[in-house]
């Protein structure tokens, strides 16, 4: 069981699947992010290093959700209004079951964001 995996036992199986299938299309979309627990948050992280402001998105799992959070998300491009909060900088998705993971509009999303990651690093 990986690191990842062991995290994420603390959520309802539906959850999981959920977090894994979010996982799936970030490292499809990021793969040269590095990938760590970030326990203390109780989340996922994606980064271009190993600063604080090196962060891209995040996963965080949730009683009956997944969010996955964008850093950056105020300055993405979110034609298919995808994105969620009202801060300056942070943004998230929010997936239950049944939502659609693996979009394009999903996978536009994280294209900006490790494009928007890589300026501000």
């Amino acid at each position: 069981m990986t690191t990842i995996e062991k995290f994420l036992t603390h959520f309802t199986p539906p959850v999981q699947e959920i977090a894994l299938q979010v996982r799936d299309i970030a490292k499809t979309m990021l793969p040269n992010a590095l990938e760590f627990v970030d326990s203390g948050d109780q989340v996922i992280r994606y980064a271009t290093g190993t600063k604080r402001t090196d962060i891209i998105v995040y996963i965080s799992a949730h009683k009956d959700s997944v969010n996955l959070g964008f850093f950056y998300g105020g300055n993405l491009p979110d034609p298919d209004n995808l994105l969620r909060g009202t801060g300056k900088r942070m943004r998230h998705i929010k997936f239950k079951a049944g939502n659609a993971v693996d979009t394009p509009a999903v996978r536009a999303l994280l294209t900006a964001a490790w494009a928007e990651g890589q300026k501000s690093s």
